[in-house]
């Protein structure tokens, strides 16, 4: 349970996570929270759909969504919108020859560059289509203070599918 402020009774508020430590320290519930805050960030930079809408969709209130982000703001209009990009972290399935397992991610960009890979292993997976996993062949990710390589090669992939541990899986980490 979060701490409580004594004189008004209320949840002391939660700060973004924008650390790997700010992150292991949220409760399953504040963590829960800020993973779907980030779903309606990508629901809003990607899917178009409004702030409010975003926000309803992962079942919390426009000024809960724009407090667990930090990256939301009015317009001239006074219209919320979401910046361009984002300095929350999270834990995110990442691929190795060995299998998947999970990294700390603390960029939009770097969301971004995994799920592509992802979507692209997907593409791979049913079609065994490279043209998607081409633009991703020697790139490397930072997270964790350590450099990670996405795993392109055909012969790994359909290796790893074999042995039962390509399924597609949740992005986003669940569980600590």
């Amino acid at each position: 349970m979060p701490p409580r402020n004594a004189r008004t009774r209320k949840p002391t508020p939660v700060a973004p996570a924008r650390t790997r430590a700010a992150y292991l320290q949220l409760s399953d519930r504040d963590r829960d929270i800020h993973e779907r805050a980030i779903e309606g960030l990508h629901l809003v930079r990607h899917e178009g759909l409004s702030v409010t809408a975003a926000a309803k969709r992962t079942g919390m209130t426009p000024a809960t969504f724009a407090k667990r982000t930090g990256a939301i703001y009015a317009d001239a209009r006074g219209r919320l919108r979401a910046r361009r990009s984002d300095r929350l972290y999270t834990q995110m399935r990442f691929l190795a020859p060995d299998g998947p397992f999970l990294i700390g991610v603390s960029s939009s960009r770097q969301r971004s560059q995994v799920g592509a890979y992802w979507s692209a292993v997907e593409r791979f997976r049913e079609t065994g289509k490279t043209d998607r996993l081409r633009p991703l062949r020697g790139v490397t990710i930072r997270a964790d203070g350590r450099s990670y390589r996405f795993v392109t090669e055909p012969k790994t992939l359909k290796r790893i599918a074999r042995a039962g541990r390509l399924g597609f899986l949740e992005l986003y980490s669940t569980a600590a």
